[in-house]
């Protein structure tokens, strides 16, 4: 798998998603991102530009490797305000 392919997965309809045939490519592709971003501080980049359902999947996992919670919380406010520009919407995604 490539990110770029998980992508893929994760963007089909919910519909599909939730549906019992695709649940183990479902969680296959949140894992992946799980383990391939444990440290979102090191890619940075990378993990500001994924879609809410990665980031999700990234920062539920118990793996992620970072000095504190304060890196995390502030990953979340940069993130939300590179997808979110409007401040209500935002505000609504990230509450």
């Amino acid at each position: 798998m490539t990110p770029e392919s998980v992508l893929v997965y994760l963007d089909l309809p919910s519909t599909i998603l939730e549906s019992q045939a695709f649940q183990p490519l479902t969680i296959a592709a949140k894992q992946f991102y799980a383990v391939h971003y444990k440290d979102i501080t090191r890619f940075r980049k990378a993990t500001l530009g994924l879609p809410l359902d990665s980031v999700e999947a990234i920062l539920a996992s118990d793996d992620l490797q970072l000095k504190s919670e304060n890196a995390v919380y502030r990953f979340v406010l940069d993130w939300a305000l590179a997808h979110y520009p409007d401040y209500k919407e935002r505000r609504d995604t990230v509450l």
